[in-house]
C-alpha cells in the first residue's frame, strides 16, 4: 500500500509541476486624455490687444456689458485719418471682443474724435444674426487651452468681411 501512496504523490507532484497557471492577459491600456482648461484673455488684457492704450479713455466690463470709450491721441497723429479706420474698429473690433471675452453679452463703444462721434451698441445675439456667424463655434483653442485665432476666425469671419464695403454697410446699419 505504500507503493500506490507514493506513486500518487509522485503523480500528483509531476502533473502540478507541470501545469502552468494562465495568467491573464493584460488588457491594452487605453490613453488617458485629460481635458485641457480653456481659458480666455482678461477682459482688459483683450481690449488692450485690440486698441492702442493712447486711445482708450475708459473702459468698463459689468454684467456682461462691455463698455469702451476711444478718443483722439496725441501720442498718434493722425490715427483716425482714414474714415474706414473707424469703420473698422466700430465693425471688426466688436467680433474680436465677443470671440475672447468668454461673458461678453453686449458692447457699448464710443468714439469721439475731430471728424465725429460716432455710437454702437449692439448685442452678441444681433452681431451673430447680421454675419450669420455663431461666435463660441467659431473659437479654438491651442493644445494648452489657451484661446487662439485660428483658421475658424479666418474662414468664416475676417476673410469674408474685414473689407471697406462691409465694414461701411455694418456701420451704416448699426452706428449713430
Amino acid at each position: 500500500m505504500k507503493w500506490y501512496l507514493f506513486l500518487f504523490v509522485l503523480v500528483f507532484v509531476v502533473s502540478c509541476s507541470n501545469t502552468e497557471e494562465k495568467q491573464p492577459t493584460p488588457e491594452p491600456q487605453q490613453e488617458v486624455v485629460k481635458e485641457v482648461e480653456k481659458t480666455f484673455p482678461t477682459w482688459e488684457a483683450a481690449i488692450s490687444s485690440s486698441f492702442s492704450s493712447s486711445i482708450v479713455k475708459s473702459s468698463n466690463f459689468e454684467n456682461g456689458l462691455l463698455t469702451i470709450e476711444l478718443g483722439e491721441s496725441s501720442a498718434v497723429d493722425g490715427y483716425y485719418d482714414s474714415g474706414d479706420k473707424v469703420n473698422k474698429f466700430l465693425s471688426i473690433e466688436p467680433v474680436r471682443l465677443f470671440y475672447k471675452i468668454q461673458d461678453m453679452n453686449s458692447i457699448s463703444m464710443n468714439i469721439d474724435i475731430k471728424a465725429g462721434k460716432y455710437n454702437l451698441n449692439i448685442t452678441k445675439a444681433e452681431l451673430e444674426k447680421y454675419y450669420g456667424i455663431s461666435i463660441d463655434e467659431m473659437r479654438e483653442f491651442g493644445d494648452n487651452g489657451n484661446l487662439i485665432t485660428g483658421d475658424n476666425w479666418r474662414n468664416q469671419f475676417s476673410n469674408i468681411y474685414d473689407d471697406k464695403d462691409n465694414r461701411a454697410k455694418f456701420v451704416k446699419q448699426f452706428v449713430k
